[in-house]
Order: C-alpha cells, then sequence, then structure tokens
C-alpha cells in the first residue's frame, strides 16, 4: 500500500507524532550533534510546512528551531568534505568493483524491446503503462477498495516501484556487459522522466508533496545517472541532472527539514532521506551550481539517520517488522556515503549492530520462516523476514556472523536482482546467537517480550505485545500475544490491516482482531499498552502487560495480563480484570484459514456458542490445547465479526456467564508438536495445505479429493487428464530444511487407471541456502496403464553444500487419472528421533480472584506445581507457603527435579 494511505486511519495522526521529551533529553539522544537539539511538541506532528509548525511554537523556541535548521541545512557546510571517489560509477561500486559485477552475468534483454508494463492492484485491477512511462492520468479506484474511508488509492507507488527496478536492471545490464545499447535505453528513460511534471501522483496529494513515488523514482534515476555515466553524452547528463534536482532532490529536501520530520521514524520519512542522500551522492562533484544543494542533501540525510538511531533505542514508537525495514533504504545510502565519503558511523550505532540482529532474533519463528506479525505486517498466514539488506551489508563489511546466520536462518538467499548483485556473497560469515544470550527478551522500549525455548526447527515462542506505540502502523492490541510451535503458527494475529471498507479496517486494525479482552463487548480506544515487569530463567519465563488505560475511561479499572511460560512445555495466562459496575468480559483467540478448531472434542460450525472448558486449534504439524481452568461456566461463541465474513474467518470468544465487577481468567494453553516425518500434511487430510501446485500454461488437468478411492486416511488426491502432450501438474512442499550428509528416504503411494504418456513419479532435489540447485536430482516412477495402489520410493544423500529440498509429485504429460496418498519424508541417517509430544493435564487450586493460587500440571509421570501469589503478603497455596509471585516445584517419579523462585 502507499504510505499515505495509513494516516487517513482512524485515530491517526496527520503526521507520526514525534518523540515527546524535554529539551535536555532531545540533546541527550543527539549528542552527537547538539547544534541541532530542537524541543520536539504534539503540535507539530499536525504542521504541514516549516511555518505552519513555527506559528504553532512559542517565539523563544521558534528561533531555536529556525538555528537548528540552519546548522544542519545550510548550503554550503559540508563542501570541505572529501570525496574518496570522485569519478562514475560510485554509488553501490566503483570501476574497481567492476570485475564482480561481470562475473555475474547479468543482462535483462527484454527490457531493450520492452514497449508497455501491466501491474496488477488492489482487488485484481490492471493498469498497463508504456514503457518507458509517459506521465499517468488520474486513474479510477479499485474494485473493492473504500476510497471513502481511505481516500485515493496510491497507484504511483507499485508504478514508481517498477520504474527503480527498471532502471537498475538497465544500468546493472550495462555494468554487467558494457553493451551500450543498455545505458541508451536507460538515458531514453530517465529523459522521458525528466520531462514529467511532478514525480508523485497529483490525484493522491494535491499539494504535491513528496510520497513514496518521488522516493522511488529518484533512486532509479540516480542509480541510472551514475552507472551510465560514461556511455551518455554531456547534454544527456545535464538534463537527467537538472530533472533529478527539480523533480527530485528539492522536492525531499523540503520536505525532510520540516520540524516534525525531523524526528519522524515513519517508514516514508526513512525513505526520502535516503533518496535524496543517495541523489545528492550521485550528483555531488560533477557541476557547481548544485554543489550546496547536493552538500545540504547529504547532510541533511545523514544527520537525519544518526538521530533515529539514537532515538530508536528509546523510542516506544514501532511500526513493527515489516514497515521497520524500511530502514533498508537507509542502509543503503549509508553504504553509499561510506564508499563516497568514508563516513561509517551509521554501521558502528549499536541500534544497527545489536538491536536490530537482538530484535529479529528473539522474535523470528523457531524454523526461520518468519518473524512475528504484529502491526501492519504480513498477514495470519505469512510473516516478514525483515532487513534483508542492513544483514546483508553488516555481514559483508563487517563479517558479523550473527547477521550471516539470520539470513541462513530465514533462508534469505541472493538472487539476480539489483540490490542482490551489490548485496550477494556466497561465502557468508555464519554464527548461532551466542551462548550467553538468555532464551527469552524484553524489548522495553516498544513493548514486545518474546518468551522462547530456543532456536532450534522444534523449539516454541510466544510474542507478546503491550505497546504504547502512537503510529498509524501500530495496532489498537495491548495483551496480544501469537504462539508459534516447532514452525507452526497456531495462535495468530491478522496481520496488515484491511483497506477493503471501514468496518474490516476497524475489526483487522483493532482490539477484537487481536487475541486480547473485550469489555461489554467494547474495545481498546487508544494506544497506551505497557509491560509492568519481564523475568526470564532456564525453566521459567514470566511477563506482565498492563492494558488499562487503552480502553475508554469508566469502561474498566483493571485488565492486566500475566503470562508465565513453563520451558519447553507450556504457557499460563492468568487476566486480572476490574470494573467501577458490573460488566461482561470476552477472551479472544485467534487461528489463521489453515487451522481447525475443536470445543471439548467437537468441531463447531460458524455462529454456534456452547459452554466449554477446553479449545483446540489444530493443524497440520501441531496443535494447541487451551484449558480454561477459572471461572467456571464460561460460554464461547465461533463466529466472525459483524460484517468480515467474506474475508476473515471465525474466531473464539469466551465470555464469563454473568455481569461481574471483577473476573480472573487463568488459562493453559499446551502446543503439542504432531510426531512425523518431514513434511506438512503428507496424506491430503488438509486438502493441499502445505503442497503447492503447478502447471505448465496449458495444462488441464482436473485436480480433486477422492474420499472413495484412497490408500490410508481420509482421502487422497485425485488427478485426470485428457491430452499426454499438455497435461502436467505437480504437487511439491518446497525447500524444505536438509542436513548436508544427512540420507533421506521419500516416498507415495499412488494408483492409476487407464494412464498413458509418463508414469507416475517423484522426485526429491536438494537445493543450497540460496535456493541454487545442488545436483544430482533423485527420481522413482511408476506403471502405466492401470494398477492398484504401489508406493514410488527414493534414497538419496544430502550433497555437499545442501541445505533445503523439495519433494515433488508430478501427473507428468499425462492422459487418464492417477491418485496420490500418504507421502513422506523422513531422515534415515543419521535418525532423527521422534519423541512423542507430552499430553498434559491442569488442575487450580486456591483463590485467583484474589490473586492467590496455585495451577498443578501433570503428564506422564511429571507434576509440575506452579504457585502463583500476586498479593504482596505472604500465603500458603497447595501445601507452600508463598511469598514471592512465581515458584515452580517440578518433580519426576515422585524425585524433585526442578525448583525455582522468582522473586
Amino acid at each position: 500500500m502507499g504510505m499515505r494511505v495509513s494516516k487517513k486511519l482512524e485515530g491517526a495522526p496527520i503526521r507520526p507524532k514525534a518523540y515527546h521529551s524535554t529539551s535536555a533529553d532531545n540533546c541527550r539522544w543527539m549528542s552527537h550533534r547538539p547544534e541541532i537539539c530542537i524541543t520536539t511538541v504534539e503540535s507539530l506532528t499536525h504542521a504541514s510546512n516549516f511555518e505552519e509548525a513555527c506559528i504553532m511554537w512559542q517565539p523563544t523556541f521558534c528561533m531555536i528551531a529556525v538555528a537548528a535548521l540552519l546548522a544542519c541545512a545550510m548550503p554550503g557546510l559540508c563542501q570541505d568534505k572529501p570525496l574518496l571517489v570522485k569519478t562514475h560509477p560510485r554509488l553501490f561500486f566503483t570501476g574497481d568493483d567492476l570485475d564482480r559485477i561481470k562475473a555475474a552475468e547479468y543482462a535483462n534483454d527484454g527490457l531493450l524491446s520492452l514497449e508497455e508494463f501491466t501491474l496488477t492492484y488492489f482487488g485484481g485491477k490492471q493498469v498497463t503503462f508504456a514503457f518507458p512511462p509517459t506521465m499517468p492520468g488520474k486513474i479510477e479506484e479499485p474494485p473493492g477498495f473504500d476510497s471513502k474511508s481511505y481516500g485515493h488509492y496510491p497507484y504511483w507507488t507499485s508504478l514508481s516501484g517498477s520504474i527503480q527496478s527498471h532502471l537498475e536492471a538497465l544500468a546493472l545490464s550495462y555494468a554487467a556487459t558494457g553493451r551500450e545499447e543498455f545505458a541508451g535505453k536507460a538515458a531514453e528513460y530517465c529523459l522521458t522522466l525528466v520531462g514529467w511534471e511532478v514525480w508523485t501522483d497529483p490525484d493522491y496529494h494535491p499539494h504535491l508533496r513528496p510520497c513514496l513515488d518521488t522516493g522511488h523514482i529518484t533512486l532509479g534515476v540516480a542509480v541510472a545517472y551514475d552507472v551510465c555515466y560514461d556511455a551518455w553524452t554531456e547534454e544527456a547528463r545535464e538534463k537527467v541532472r537538472e530533472g533529478l534536482l527539480r523533480l527530485g532532490l528539492r522536492s525531499l529536501y523540503q520536505e525532510t527539514i520540516i520540524p516534525a520530520n525531523q524526528s519522524s521514524d515513519a517508514n516514508w520519512d526513512i525513505l526520502y532521506n535516503a533518496a535524496a542522500g543517495i541523489g545528492a551522492l550521485a550528483i555531488v562533484g560533477d557541476e557547481k551550481d548544485s554543489e550546496e544543494e547536493a552538500w545540504a542533501a547529504i547532510e541533511q540525510a545523514n544527520t537525519y539517520f544518526l538521530r533515529l538511531l539514537e532515538a530508536k533505542m528509546t523510542s516506544p514508537n514501532t511500526e513493527g517488522l515489516a514497515y521497520s525495514s524500511s530502514l533498508d533504504h537507509g542502509v543503503r545510502f549509508a553504504d553509499v556515503l561510506k564508499r563516497v565519503t568514508g563516513d561509517e558511523s551509521f554501521f558502528e550505532h549499536p541500534y544497527v549492530r545489536d538491536y536490530i540482529p537482538r530484535w529479529t532474533a528473539y522474535f523470528m519463528s523457531p524454523d526461520g520462516r518468519g518473524c512475528v506479525n504484529f502491526c501492519d505486517a504480513g498477514s495470519d498466514t505469512s510473516y516478514p523476514k525483515p532487513f534483508a539488506t542492513l544483514l546483508k551489508v553488516v555481514n559483508n563489511v563487517y563479517e558479523d556472523g550473527l547477521s550471516g546466520w539470520l539470513l541462513h536462518k530465514m533462508s534469505i538467499g541472493d538472487g539476480q536482482h539489483f540490490t542482490d548483485i551489490m548485496y550477494g556473497n556466497p561465502s557468508r560469515a555464519v554464527s548461532p546467537p551466542p551462548e550467553d544470550w538468555p532464551k527469552s527478551v524484553l524489548m522495553e522500549n516498544i513493548g514486545w517480550a518474546a518468551l522462547r525455548s530456543g532456536w532450534e526447527a522444534d523449539d516454541a515462542l510466544l510474542g507478546f505485545k503491550c505497546s504504547s506505540s502512537k503510529h498509524g502502523h501500530d495496532h489498537l492490541d495491548a495483551g496480544n500475544f501469537i504462539i508459534n510451535h516447532a514452525g507452526t503458527w497456531l495462535a495468530t494475529d491478522l496481520g496488515y490491516g484491511s483497506f477493503r471498507s471501514r468496518v474490516e479496517g476497524i475489526y483487522s486494525r483493532g482490539t477484537a482482531g487481536h487475541n486480547c479482552i473485550l469489555v461489554d463487548g467494547g474495545v481498546q480506544k487508544t494506544k497506551d499498552g505497557a509491560i509492568e515487569r519481564f523475568y526470564t530463567s532456564e525453566a521459567l519465563d514470566y511477563v506482565l502487560g498492563d492494558a488499562t488505560a487503552c480502553y475508554d475511561k469508566g469502561l474498566v479499572e483493571k485488565v492486566k495480563r500475566h503470562i508465565i511460560y513453563v520451558k519447553p512445555d507450556y504457557y499460563l495466562i492468568y487476566d486480572e480484570l476490574a470494573s467501577a459496575e458490573p460488566r461482561q468480559f470476552q477472551w479472544l483467540l485467534h487461528a489463521d484459514k489453515n487451522a481447525r478448531w475443536q470445543w471439548d472434542g467437537e468441531e463447531p460450525q460458524q455462529g454456534q456458542e456452547r459452554d466449554i472448558q477446553r479449545l483446540t486449534i489444530l493443524k497440520p504439524k501441531a496443535e494447541l490445547h487451551v484449558h480454561f481452568l477459572t471461572p467456571e461456566n464460561l460460554n464461547a461463541t465461533y463466529d466472525c465479526w459483524p460484517g468480515t465474513a467474506a474475508n476473515y474467518q471465525p474466531y473464539m470468544t469466551v465470555t464469563t456467564p454473568d455481569k461481574v465487577a471483577r473476573a480472573s481468567y487463568v488459562v493453559a494453553l499446551a502446543p503439542r508438536r504432531i510426531a512425523g516425518g518431514e513434511l506438512t500434511n503428507p496424506d491430503f487430510a488438509w486438502g493441499l495445505h502445505g503442497w503447492t501446485k503447478g502447471a505448465v500454461d496449458e495444462s488441464q488437468v482436473k485436480v480433486s479429493f477422492d474420499t472413495e478411492v484412497k490408500h490410508s486416511g481420509e482421502q487422497s488426491v485425485k488427478m485426470v487428464g485428457e491430452v499426454a502432450e499438455r497435461d502436467r501438474t505437480l504437487l511439491g512442499q518446497w525447500y524444505l530444511p536438509a542436513t548436508e550428509g544427512a540420507l533421506y528416504r521419500a516416498s507415495i503411494w499412488t494408483r492409476t487407471q487407464d494412464l498413458t504418456g509418463n508414469p507416475p513419479m517423484i522426485d526429491l532435489t536438494f537445493y543450497d541456502n540460496d535456493r541454487k540447485h545442488t545436483p544430482p536430482v533423485s527420481v522413482a516412477s511408476g506403471q502405466l496403464g492401470t494398477n492398484d495402489w504401489q508406493q514410488l520410493v527414493i534414497e538419496a544423500k544430502a550433497p555437499e553444500g545442501a541445505a533445503l529440498m523439495t519433494l515433488r509429485a508430478a501427473y507428468n504429460h499425462c492422459a487418464g487419472t492417477m491418485w496420490f496418498d500418504r507421502a513422506q519424508l523422513v531422515q534415515v541417517e543419521p535418525p532423527q528421533l521422534t519423541e512423542e509430544p507430552l499430553q498434559w493435564s491442569f488442575t487450580l487450586e486456591g483463590d485467583a480472584l484474589g490473586g492467590a493460587f496455585a495451577v498443578r500440571a501433570t503428564a506422564e509421570g511429571r507434576e509440575d506445581l506452579i504457585v502463583c501469589n500476586f498479593t504482596g503478603q505472604t500465603v500458603e497455596i497447595g501445601g507452600i507457603e508463598a511469598t514471592a509471585p512465581i515458584a515452580l516445584r517440578r518433580s519426576k517419579d515422585g524425585q524433585q527435579i526442578v525448583d525455582v523462585t522468582m522473586e
């Protein structure tokens, strides 16, 4: 989505709120630039320009602001800085790097003959643009987009991103091949762009202030100018320089020096500064008339990013692990600045070298397939892989093994795009998190906690959020939690909020769309959550979040959520709820569209309600068993939020039976891995969940599920084709983790009827961490004709360099009917231990409403006693005299093996 859409969300400020602090505080976090200390006030967040901002300020502070801006933005202040590289190219590589660039053998010949390109937007709407694109006119709203609530759809965001990609591809093709036709096409493209009236959509922002589109076009033109400089005529260079300055740098610079934006960490301000800085570094030293403006933009960008990094160490504001990755734009600027001027202060900052790697590592799923999707990030089935560029640069330049490990763990490889080739590295330093790191962490400033058992694929993660972040891309979800167990997301977040309607937007960004508490159906109205306490040890983690201030005054007196993680097996959630008058409290739990639900062992239907004691979320590789220990007689409803059923799945609302002034939920959540091999949904009981279906364009294979013809289980996959030369469809599970040197056995059962063409087959393929094939490919084939069930089996050893593997079952240019069922992929040698997970039962003792209780958990010879005392007094519970808030006593076969007390 375009970045300004989020500003029109209900409750979101026109401008992101500045950091509220005293002048002394600001001087502290701007200590590296004391001359630009500026006091920020909330009213500045709504200032549309510099003059309006000054009117809002008291006169004394206005003079300080003017002096500060002059100090950091006055043209000419930095002209004495030396340029280490005065020739071109110099932004992302220099002439000394051309051998490495040429080794990539990159050449996008398709762009030389391209006359138009089509982009797909919201609701599937397609818009075709000329190549090179002329300035578009107004484009009508896409189907299903709620423009009344969110304004004009930002078509130019995707368009400008494509323009940047095209120009980078043309420039890279020229650098890698030396063919001047690529440079000529880039010149044609840039000369067309500098003929536009503006580099921002006038229908999206009629005041013509810059937007994401301005930043992306500026970056694309700057790269093309820098890389193709020697191949262009001076006339072309001059025209592009002038256009880059007029349409890009000046517009961006004027926006970046607005006082409120000086301390903004919004993704758009990050892009503006990065684009202005990179654009200025492309032209600085090339023309005397633009020197002062270029240096002013460079200095502004550098000062902005250093101030931003310092502020982010303590600021409560965050846009989550998707939008925060816009800092990768800043990384590109800092990389260019280091190359051109030698200034590497950005990369020396602890926010870059310590905070971001920790944030990413702690909130990454155990299998590395994505990080938590709090705020506007991903969806309920997709999860962000953040800071890819930052991690690559830090790994390359400083041989930082943790950054390399994160890239490896998240399977972020090096492809064939501009950024991939700029920062590619086939021999990265890789080292896991240091042994002295605790397994769990509190990111105190942003109000996020990660309770985890470790970083192996079968470990567990509970992400908890009780934040005071005021950003528009953040959500009203204080007290929200999500759970991943052995790579499976069980309790989930909806992710990125909807723009289809106001109702969907309020739901998806609001309290009801998260695992939070409602009060008489009432939702949170402000973002004022706080984490009050955090504790971690090898056996026990604890976090306490207070969401009371987030609800309307008078609605509640207390909404506090305690989460206790008894490692590595289960979680206890204790909610303290109080109001001045009797109310009903609702406890919410969400799972994604791939999950199935049970309540007390039965499957609910949408719209149903019943009294319950236990809920279960079922996924193909794991389950979450949810035990409600108190209060009694809880009622659960399985339904959608009103007005959202077309696009969102039902969720569980667990309600107190009567209106009460005080209530306490004690809930035990026990995730349980499904023992088995490497595959998800191997017997197709969940349809094609976990499998990817691929086919050639002309293929007309009909794929269905057969509950009558099956090898075992509930159903098989049935595939029918008619023309062998045409019909080809593959089912695959891609890029599963593999261990170099391990022996794997892959198999699947297949049955055929009147099959001609090619026989049924499976193949097992290995890849390195960059998803490059590591030969050989192992194949097994069945028989043509009509045959009863037959098993296709492969045994293959993962070759040197293998890190990933893919299993495919193929209807490979056939005619007739084929069934597939009961696939398997297991590591044979060395054998993997597949321990059956424990099945826990829970009982409650004591008075949860009074704050003193114990939970007794038992499973197969083990017994845990978790004593909770939040009264502040000495009490006796479960035969134990308790003074501390939490104590854990664990025994096995009658012998005590764990004794932990949290003081």
